[in-house]
């Protein structure tokens, strides 16, 4: 299994996620998309440019790192 794949399992029943994506989306005007809506999917894609699409990325990942992180901000005491 991959590491996206792992990860995106954990992090689907996160509330946080679901509201950051919800705000991404509501900001963005993007609707939810399936794997299995292929054309959405491709439309989407195709409305904006690789540039914009890698900023919305950042954006998501900077709040996640922001409301969900993965490793404990006192990690450090834990490993000396």
């Amino acid at each position: 299994m991959s590491e996206t794949k792992f990860l995106g399992i954990l992090l689907l029943d996160i509330p946080e996620l679901q509201e950051i994506l919800s705000t991404i989306r509501e900001k963005h005007n993007t609707p939810p998309v399936l794997p299995e809506n292929v054309q959405l999917a491709k439309t989407l894609f195709e409305e904006r440019t690789a540039e914009e699409w890698r900023a919305i990325r950042d954006e998501i990942e900077s709040e996640l790192r922001v409301k969900i992180p993965l490793v404990p901000a006192n990690i450090g005491a834990h490993l000396r």
